[in-house]
């Protein structure tokens, strides 16, 4: 056995001796860009009848001159196990939280599922994300138009123009009024042949 060999079963030797006795979960935490400063994480733990309730502060970047302050893009929190844990799946659940302690709007959270190792350490993996904003204008615009067949009344709608005095204005109004019999014709067009007649 070499000296290399040696030293190596050395070292396996004292991290079994010196292993903890601690069941521990390693939170292991990503967030975009997007996420600000978050004040405080709760975590629970929940395996069975079983629950754990864990909060702490993540770390934060400063702000700069392109970027105001947020949290980190990734870091871990080592989170201790009280009592005793089976070896079975635990739910974890993850809320963050904003300035003055308020929960964000839609709520920051974030569910996973981990085997816990009693007496030992297992890895969980948390995303943080807050959506992008729709775009803007980007919904509406539909039905603006109005109703089809709705920009005129029939020409017929308009008073006869023949009511009116004989005289050349009315023969004008006559002939407006003919104007507004005419399907063709809208609503506009009778009504002058109206306006004659009353001359």
């Amino acid at each position: 056995m070499t000296l290399r060999h040696v030293f190596v079963s050395l070292a396996v030797t004292c991290l079994v001796a010196c292993s903890s006795d601690d069941t521990i979960v390693s939170l292991n935490v990503t967030a975009t860009d997007r996420v600000p400063v978050v004040e405080r994480m709760q975590v629970t733990l929940k395996q069975g009848s079983r629950s754990f309730v864990y909060d702490f502060k993540p770390p934060e970047d400063e702000a700069t001159d392109d970027a105001p302050a947020s949290i980190k893009n990734g870091f871990f929190e080592r989170i201790t196990l009280p009592g005793e844990w089976d070896e079975a799946e635990a739910k974890i659940s993850v809320e963050a939280f904003g300035e003055g302690d308020e929960s964000f709007d839609p709520a920051l959270t974030y569910d996973t599922t981990v085997t816990l190792r009693p007496e030992g350490a297992v890895a969980a993996y948390v995303e943080l994300d807050i959506p992008e904003p729709p775009p803007v204008g980007g919904a509406g615009g539909e039905g603006a138009g109005g109703a089809p067949g709705e920009a005129g009344a029939p020409a017929n709608g308009g008073a006869p123009a023949n009511g009116g005095a004989p005289s050349d204005a009315g023969g004008e109004a006559n002939a407006g009024g003919i104007a507004g019999d005419s399907s063709l014709g809208g609503a506009a067009l009778g009504g002058a042949g109206g306006a004659g007649g009353a001359n």
